[in-house]
């Protein structure tokens, strides 16, 4: 979000949400054209259950965007994922999800009907049951680049909250055990 924010400041609206009875209750009210899921495997049936009921809400008018630690880089484990596991999830992002969410706005802001039509550089998506991928990102990005979401303002709801932050203090699994 912060990320987004940075690239294209007022174009766009970015809300968080840990809550999920506050975002439904704020998409009601304002429908989102674009969500963003982090998917971790401790979270998958709720995420379902999210993205089922954004269908159900608002059909294809909303465009779902799926990543995190738990999106696997292999095709044929990409495809059983869209097309078995949230097959209604429009695209998912690969490793780390900054530029590739960005390059994914660029192309809605610039054209919201053909989004879909050419690779999109770190995601993967479906296009007549194949997946298209773009150019893998990886996980290179300087966060130096990156601004803080807790300076920011972004976060200020979850500090006020009974939400906790966590700080996150590297870009990659902090498990070495080869788990996944």
């Amino acid at each position: 979000g912060q990320y987004a924010k940075q690239n294209f400041g007022d174009d766009i609206k970015v809300s968080l949400y840990k809550n999920v009875d506050k975002f439904f209750e704020d998409a009601d009210s304002s429908p989102p054209d674009v969500v963003g899921l982090a998917l971790y495997y401790w979270a998958n049936s709720l995420n379902q259950i999210v993205v089922k009921e954004l269908r159900k809400k608002f059909g294809n008018k909303v465009k779902i965007i799926i990543g995190g630690p738990s999106i696997d880089s292999n095709i044929k484990q990409q495809k059983i994922f869209l097309t078995k596991l949230f097959p209604e999830v429009d695209a998912i992002v690969i490793n780390e999800g900054e530029i590739a969410f960005s390059y994914f706005l660029e192309k809605i802001l610039g054209n919201n009907d053909n989004i879909f039509s050419d690779p999109i550089d770190g995601l993967s998506f479906l296009k007549e049951n194949e997946v298209i991928s773009g150019k893998p990102i990886g996980t290179t990005m300087d966060i130096s680049k990156l601004g803080s979401p807790y300076l920011s303002g972004l976060l200020d709801e979850f500090l006020k909250s009974d939400y906790q932050p966590m700080i996150q203090t590297s870009r990659f699994c902090p498990y070495t055990c080869a788990f996944c």
